[in-house]
């Protein structure tokens, strides 16, 4: 009776088939793997000029852009804090072309502001473009690109993964101690949502498709669990105290376990679109 009731009050959450029960994480990463190689499938580069990259997504898109020719230019590449620019060089050790990465100390909005405009041909953003300076890092990179120059770009969905999402922010609501929201992450909400904020920042009309995938998990603190795993710790906006986070996570787990199990399991969907945008002349 009650889960009747629940059912009709309140829409089944978003998902991707097939849903995924086994080997979940691995799943996305192949799922990831794809999308960077659809990426520059769609980008109709010809590697001539000079490119930078940034975001957490510099681990995709480095491997792809180095082995897909040879390269005429310098790659800039902007490592986000806390980066492991030594395990990705292991990745890249040998490859054709590593010699042309220079990597930037420091943040993405101000090495792109610092750069001259119209001094870039392809500008690549890996999961780079959330906070508070989303919008800002949109418009920077248009203005570094000349005219006709590509910029590239994979990022999540915001609200993803929608099912843990609400459950953190129930229990921020519930602990006095907490704002009484999670910050937005500026991230765009849908492929149609990151088309006009692209043509605001002076893009021609960008190709966007969005994509995702659906993991189901028998347990709250498993679901949980893979959400802190696959980026959710960015849903927090900031480190919080041990004690502050055990509460949230308990919380969080009480309510997935309580309000968010459908058909005995609780769905994990990740989401992400991704772009290519000519810059306008």
């Amino acid at each position: 009776m009650f889960e009747r009731l629940r059912r009709l009050l309140r829409p089944p959450p978003r998902t991707y088939p097939p849903v995924v029960r086994e080997r979940g994480e691995e799943a996305w990463l192949d799922k990831l793997r794809a999308a960077y190689v659809g990426l520059f499938e769609r980008l109709e580069w010809n590697r001539e000029g000079r490119v930078i990259a940034w975001g957490n997504g510099l681990g995709g898109l480095l491997p792809r852009l180095l082995e897909a020719g040879p390269l005429a230019g310098k790659v800039l590449a902007v490592p986000p804090a806390g980066f492991d620019r030594l395990a990705l060089g292991r990745v890249l050790e040998g490859r054709p072309g590593l010699d042309r990465v220079v990597w930037v100390d420091g943040e993405a909005l101000p090495t792109l502001r610092a750069l001259p405009a119209g001094s870039v041909d392809l500008a690549l953003a890996g999961w780079g473009l959330a906070g508070d300076s989303a919008d800002a890092l949109r418009a920077a990179a248009g203005r570094a690109l000349l005219p006709g120059g590509r910029l590239g770009l994979l990022e999540a969905v915001d609200g993803t993964p929608e099912i843990p999402l609400r459950a953190l922010r129930r229990a921020f609501r519930e602990l006095p101690e907490l704002p009484a929201r999670l910050e937005p992450l500026g991230l765009p909400r849908s492929a149609r949502d990151l088309r006009r904020r692209l043509e605001r920042a002076g893009f021609a009309p960008p190709r966007v498709w969005q994509d995702g995938l659906t993991l189901a998990f028998a347990h709250g603190e498993e679901a949980f669990a893979a959400f802190l795993r696959l980026g959710g710790e960015l849903a927090f906006g900031t480190t919080l105290p041990e004690a502050t986070f055990l509460a949230v996570r308990r919380a969080a787990i009480r309510d997935l376990e309580e309000r968010w199990r459908w058909d005995g399991e609780i769905p994990v969907t990740l989401e992400f679109v991704g772009a290519v945008a000519v810059r306008a002349g």
